[in-house]
């Protein structure tokens, strides 16, 4: 990871928009799923200089988005409704950006998703 720069955070800016959707356990995955693919790569080749170019990276993020699913996906959209929903929305910037994240991997579709769990109380 050293020799090829992967180890330094400007390394992934490149990849970040295709990342945007991605949990803590589908970071963890695309980790593993990169330490697999650079281990096949070694027990080929037999070298330790392997390239991690982008194909390799690319590769590996479209492995682990294909393990993303639909309810995944609801999820993210009930949590961008609730919060978007709260009269005091603290997070104005990061709900715009999570709006911008699932249109591009979301369809709302005519029904929106049902509520995670957090209810409003009825006072009167």
């Amino acid at each position: 990871m050293k020799n090829n720069g992967a180890s330094d955070i400007q390394y992934w800016d490149e990849f970040k928009d295709e990342l945007d959707l991605f949990t803590t356990s589908m970071i963890i995955d695309l980790s593993l799923t990169l330490k697999r693919k650079l281990k096949s790569t070694y027990k080929n080749t037999g070298s330790i200089e392997i390239l991690i170019n982008d194909d390799l990276v690319k590769n590996a993020i479209n492995e682990v988005s294909s393990k993303q699913t639909k309810q995944d996906l609801e999820g993210f959209a009930q949590l961008y409704n609730e919060v978007t929903s709260l009269s005091h929305n603290r997070y104005k910037v990061r709900s715009s950006q999570l709006k911008k994240e699932l249109k591009k991997n979301y369809d709302f579709g005519d029904e929106p998703p049902k509520p995670i769990g957090f209810r409003q109380p009825d006072i009167d």
